[in-house]
């Protein structure tokens, strides 16, 4: 696919919700869409663009997942799913995680925890909770980039 983004493919601040409207900013200057779509172009990731500017892999989501995975132990990051997390501490050296089966020491902690929007998933509380014992502030969650609806 040709390496031009269309409008449709643009993300910019007025995209976002923050009290902080600078923080998307300088996220969003970081790291663009189009770096992200230069690296899947790079490990050669076939994909199409469908309306709105969506993107779609070729094959299958999968080949993203391998790209991240493999990125992520190039540069020595542990992931860790299904933790069951008993406490996280900052220490001097960054934190302490404590979960039921080891204690973990790292600079750094990306927390992935779903949004409350959609408890079938397991979606819980807990990144809230995480955010409010460092004293961030939360803003009211409220609905997000597309509606979904589900089925009980």
């Amino acid at each position: 696919m040709a390496n031009v983004i269309s409008p449709t493919r643009t993300a910019a601040p007025d995209n976002f919700i923050s009290s902080n409207p600078r923080f998307c900013i300088s996220a969003l200057n970081q790291y663009t869409q189009k770096n992200f779509i230069d690296l899947i172009e790079s490990q050669n990731i076939p994909y199409h663009e469908k309306k709105l500017g969506q993107l779609f892999c070729d094959r299958s989501a999968k080949d993203i997942l391998a790209l991240l995975k493999d990125l992520a132990s190039k540069y020595n990051v542990d992931i860790s799913l299904a933790e069951k997390i008993i406490d996280v501490k900052k220490v001097e050296s960054g934190f302490k995680i404590t979960t039921a089966d080891k204690k973990i020491t790292s600079q750094a902690l990306v927390i992935a925890s779903g949004g409350l929007s959609i408890p079938k998933i397991g979606a819980t509380r807990f990144g809230y909770e995480i955010a409010q014992s460092f004293n961030h502030e939360i803003i009211k969650p409220r609905p997000g980039l597309v509606p979904l609806t589900f089925e009980k």
